[in-house]
């Protein structure tokens, strides 16, 4: 007979206490399967708020559009999970279930900065699941080295189109958005 334990399930509940109960702690929950998130390295977190002051920028004030950090849970229904994106941006009114007040279901853009203990489950986990979700349209993936961003969008036929930029002196097209951001500007202060 195996002595192994089997990892405990969580219900919502249970996650939202578990939150609630250590807030310095951030957890995604996947069906009952909670992991705790680790930190992320400096040249990670300088990534992360070039390009949220820059989404910001490019938006402009009068944007319908709001850009959130790492902070607001992603709420996917169909697969029972909740996560947390580096960067995400809805449009309009945010929207949610109720089963967890601090969380959105149609965002409209994910940005996710790459990390060799991250990469496996934003490029193929986490994507799925967000492809769930009708609002999303864009998905943004950043590595930290060397400068180089893919980029993955929906298109009217329900395609994803793949692209990407290699080049510092070029700029980022979200075509969700209809803006750009230049490179130089993500990757600011980060040494290569």
């Amino acid at each position: 007979m195996d002595d192994k334990k089997k990892p405990k399930k969580y219900s919502i509940a249970e996650y939202k206490s578990l939150e609630v109960n250590e807030p310095l702690a951030k957890y995604e929950y996947y069906d009952g399967n909670v992991f705790n998130m680790a930190g992320g390295t400096y040249e990670h977190n300088l990534i992360i708020s070039n390009t949220l002051f820059s989404l910001r920028v490019a938006l402009g004030k009068k944007s319908p559009c709001k850009v959130l950090t790492s902070d607001m849970k992603v709420e996917i229904e169909e697969y029972n999970s909740y996560v947390y994106p580096d960067i995400l941006v809805f449009c309009g009114q945010h929207t949610n279930t109720g089963m967890i007040k601090d969380s959105i279901s149609n965002p409209k853009l994910i940005v996710e900065v790459l990390s060799d203990s991250t990469e496996s489950n934003d490029r193929k986990g986490k994507f799925s699941y967000y492809k769930s979700l009708p609002s999303f349209e864009e998905y943004i993936l950043i590595r930290q080295k060397p400068a180089l961003i893919d980029t993955y969008f929906r298109d009217e036929n329900d395609m994803w189109v793949i692209g990407g930029v290699q080049k510092i002196e070029d700029k980022l097209h979200l075509r969700s958005l209809d803006i750009s951001i230049p490179m130089e500007d993500i990757y600011e202060g980060v040494s290569f």
